[in-house]
């Protein structure tokens, strides 16, 4: 990961922890870490605060609207036109809530009719059978509920934007934060004791790696060539 995209992610990640930490409805954030794991360059573990069979108009909306927080933040920290692909995942979960809220939940100006049946769950079908006028509503509610989601992320993340400076930065000293460490950025506006040693043994190895008393030993590229040269001897 270069420095550029380290960077890009802990605003990222950072967003969405800052997001669900504000919101009433929204899950307890767990962990947060910019290790890349598959086509993720990070990702945010969150647990429901209590366990429910069942989830609330609001909390579906606190959902989308943890899921908006990532594009949230790199969009206040880079600006419009620097908003990167790192939610392409995000939008896909915001967006299938919506669906299911409009579609399946009555949770929206269109009512309470159910546009996609029980029998089009069971078959895995994503489009009920409704009219293409009925298709352009569902799908203007959609968009409505994630602007409106969005929207409250954007407020949420500008108002508390210091606080997201302080777990962007423990991101990127630490990789990754526990929910002890998220709670007291929240509590104290600090960065946690942990922070601030890592980043001060990092600034004595630097002061040593410029004094010369860290050596960096560049690998012997002839010996990695000769053993190459030797492995695929071998092989063949």
């Amino acid at each position: 990961m270069t420095l550029q995209d380290k960077q890009i992610v802990s605003y990222h990640e950072a967003g969405h922890a800052l997001v669900g930490m504000k919101l009433e409805a929204a899950s307890k954030v767990q962990k947060v870490t910019i290790i890349p794991r598959g086509n993720a360059g990070g990702y945010t573990i969150m647990t429901p605060k209590d366990e429910s069979n069942f989830s609330s108009k609001e909390d579906l909306y606190a959902s989308i609207t943890g899921y908006l927080g990532g594009r949230a933040a790199e969009q206040i920290m880079f600006g419009k036109s620097k908003i990167t692909t790192g939610a392409h995942d995000d939008l896909d979960k915001a967006t299938s809530i919506a669906k299911r809220m409009v579609t399946s939940f009555g949770m929206s100006s269109l009512g309470l009719t159910k546009y996609i049946t029980m029998n089009d769950d069971a078959y895995g079908q994503t489009k009920g059978s409704y009219s293409d006028d009925v298709a352009a509503k569902i799908d203007a509610e959609i968009s409505k509920m994630l602007d409106k989601c969005f929207e409250k992320a954007i407020e949420i993340i500008t108002a508390n934007k210091a606080e997201l400076e302080l777990i962007a930065e423990s991101l990127r000293v630490l990789e990754t934060i526990t929910a002890e460490q998220i709670d007291y950025i929240d509590k104290e506006m600090k960065l946690p004791k942990e922070v601030l040693e890592e980043k001060e043994r990092h600034a004595r190895e630097e002061e040593k790696r410029a004094k010369g008393e860290i050596l960096e030993i560049e690998p012997d590229k002839n010996v990695e060539e000769s053993s190459k040269d030797d492995k695929d001897s071998s092989e063949k």
